[in-house]
């Protein structure tokens, strides 16, 4: 997938918080099974595969993948829309792919508007939709990474959340007037909590 010549700076954030994520914790081994919602805003499809060095599977979903094509053979491309809540379109990936992923991350968030109030309640949603997926998909000891606008209704789902995992990371951007994105970083999950 060739890289534009100017990246968007949001992109390069979202980039560097993932490699400095991966190079802190080594959340990416070769063999593991990873899952990307929401994989063509973004580079972590791409550095996933590179980390994953052919010998494992990542599977990136997204409901438009017209910006994207396969270009790895250890690199799978889904078409469905995780935001739309149909159950059908997760069994669907499941019956397709098998239900175990060793990671899941979700590169989701909304178009901004000025309403700052809005942009974190679809933020939230989506979220909330990334989990409905991972919490179906994810091993014992798996982890979730996934990009946020903060608000307080975010801090208290990552709150409900973190009981799920053994281990909890959260990386701050620059506050803006459309929202504050936080990139979180779940990891050690389990199933019975």
């Amino acid at each position: 997938m060739p890289v534009p010549k100017k990246i968007p700076r949001a992109i390069i954030t979202a980039h560097d918080r993932l490699v400095t994520l991966d190079e802190t914790f080594q959340i990416f081994h070769p063999g593991q099974k990873i899952v990307i919602l929401g994989c063509t805003d973004g580079f972590w499809i791409l550095y996933a595969a590179v980390r994953l060095m052919e010998v494992g599977q990542i599977i990136g979903v997204d409901s438009d993948l017209s910006t994207i094509e396969k270009f790895a053979e250890h690199v799978e491309l889904e078409k469905a829309d995780i935001l739309d809540g149909d159950q059908a379109a997760l069994t669907r990936f499941k019956k397709a792919h098998g239900q175990l992923a060793n990671g899941v991350l979700s590169e989701l968030l909304p178009k901004r508007s000025r309403n700052r109030e809005e942009n974190q309640a679809r933020s939230l949603e989506q979220v909330k939709a990334a989990w409905s997926w991972t919490k179906e998909l994810l091993v014992e000891g798996g982890f979730f990474l996934f990009k946020a606008l903060q608000s307080e209704a975010v801090d208290n789902f990552i709150g409900d959340l973190s009981k799920k995992f053994n281990q909890i990371t959260r990386i701050n951007t620059q506050p803006s007037k459309t929202g504050q994105e936080i990139c979180i970083l779940l990891r050690g999950f389990r199933l019975k909590s």
